[in-house]
């Protein structure tokens, strides 16, 4: 019986990462047509090189929103999440994809010179690019069973507090960029709207288990 349970619990967890992953898929596709209304007038290089860059932002956005949301929906939210690990994974793969580009479509001659080399507002903009893809390929490298078997979970959980500094670096490289671009208004309000209630979330869960955390200890504290 519990064989059975077992088989029919894996059978659902990977029917959830399939439809995780369709859905994610989806989202990256209608980002990218996105970008093609708002600027129509780019190649499709540069479509996949903008649309993948503030995808990979949505998707960043999206890893910190669940756990409020669970914490708020449930007393308790586990360690690992299915959902928030796959959607971290293609923040991890749009990411990467968008850095690719950039870097084998705009490095004038092989020289990464012009994006490392210079010490402007756009070489600080490309730097905090190159420590957030880092640390996302961190995040990915652990973001499995095995090691989260290994690391053990606060060890584990701990290294996975890096995406709130991930989240701050990528969105300075973002409105970096949108100030050097000038690409407007309405996709810097759209990145600030999402930044806000990622905050707000944020503030809110932790709001939550700290008033968890207190009733657990006033309870503690009447058994004894």
């Amino acid at each position: 019986m519990s064989t059975t349970r077992k088989v029919a619990r894996e059978a659902e967890r990977e029917a959830n990462h399939a439809t995780t992953h369709l859905l994610m898929g989806m989202i990256t596709v209608v980002g990218c047509y996105i970008t093609t209304v708002l600027a129509p007038n780019f190649g499709f290089i540069e479509v996949l090189e903008v649309g993948l860059a503030y995808v990979s932002l949505f998707f960043i956005i999206l890893t910190l929103l669940i756990g409020p949301l669970k914490l708020w929906r449930y007393r308790r939210v586990p360690l690992n999440l299915d959902s928030r690990r796959d959607i971290g994974s293609w923040a991890a793969l749009t990411s990467v994809v968008h850095v690719t580009l950039i870097l084998w479509g705009r490095n004038f001659g092989g020289s990464l010179a012009y994006f490392f080399g210079q010490f402007t507002w756009f070489g600080v903009v490309n730097y905090l690019g190159l420590f957030a893809t880092i640390i996302m390929l961190g995040l990915l490298l652990i973001s499995n069973d095995w090691c989260l078997r290994r690391l053990r979970g606060p060890r584990w959980k701990a290294l996975q507090r890096l995406n709130y500094l991930l989240f701050v670096l990528v969105v300075v490289h973002t409105f970096g960029f949108e100030n050097i671009w000038a690409r407007g208004w309405g996709i810097a309000s759209a990145v600030i709207a999402l930044t806000a209630v990622t905050l707000i979330a944020q503030m809110l869960g932790f709001a939550i288990y700290r008033r968890r955390q207190q009733r657990v200890r006033s309870s503690d504290s009447t058994l004894l």
